[in-house]
């Protein structure tokens, strides 16, 4: 949430926003992007937070130095400077998330995406909080929103499969992973997961193609793994094994 590309897209958004920013906001906002946060705090020293410029730029320089509670409250202050300036409620959700608020954070996505249905990130942040919620319905529904939005942009798809894998449609979250991997080998999540989902119908007394071809794919698919550097290679082997004796 801040990295350069991200940074650079709500400024724009709060150069729009704000047609009069006081001094030091252009200073704040370099300073921003080279992530010296000390120093926008010093550039916006004396100006008031009742600036919708002055609020944000201060709640984001915090939230850099992982002051979460202060970095929240600066960007309530920009919802109530300029309420239909929802930049701040993303990075409010931000604040949430990092303090394992998913809940909070979930709320204030949401909002957000009355305006800033053009950022891809608020997508990517929303479906993850909604699985880390385990509420594969809702996440569904905002992968399935951005997908629409972006349909050329595979890196959708992993929270796609794992959206389908918790709502227990593993034959699509399978495929969803198989139309993934083969341009992005080097995913060790994503292959990882689709060991898993060959696994798990196995465990359940079923196959996926055929025992030979599930054996296949499963194998594959561990190599892929243990090639991206994938941490647990020991439960895939396991996997992979299991799944050989059937």
């Amino acid at each position: 949430m801040l990295t350069t590309d991200t940074l650079s897209h709500f400024a724009k958004r709060l150069q729009a926003a704000d047609a009069t920013p006081p001094a030091g906001v252009d200073t704040a906002l370099v300073a921003l992007l080279a992530e010296r946060y000390d120093d926008v705090l010093a550039a916006m020293r004396g100006a008031s937070s009742e600036n919708v410029s002055v609020a944000f730029l201060k709640g984001l320089a915090l939230l850099g130095k992982g002051e979460l509670e202060p970095a929240a409250g600066e960007f309530r202050q920009a919802l109530r400077a300029a309420d239909d300036f929802l930049p701040a409620a993303f990075y409010l959700g931000a604040c949430y998330a990092a303090g394992g608020r998913d809940e909070e954070a979930v709320g204030a996505w949401q909002t957000a995406l009355v305006t800033e249905t053009d950022a891809r990130i608020v997508y990517d942040v929303l479906v993850d909080a909604w699985l880390r919620l385990e509420d594969a319905g809702q996440a569904l529904d905002i992968v399935t929103e951005a997908r629409d939005r972006w349909p050329e942009d595979a890196a959708f798809l992993p929270r796609l499969a794992v959206a389908q894998a918790m709502l227990e449609r593993h034959d699509q979250a399978l495929a969803t992973l198989r139309a993934y991997l083969e341009d992005h080998r080097a995913d060790a999540e994503a292959a990882g997961l689709a060991v898993r989902l060959v696994y798990e119908a196995h465990a359940a007394g079923r196959t996926i193609e055929s025992a030979d071809a599930d054996r296949e794919l499963a194998a594959k698919y561990a190599e892929w793994y243990r090639a991206a550097g994938g941490s647990n290679q020991a439960l895939v082997d396991r996997w992979v094994a299991f799944i050989g004796r059937r």
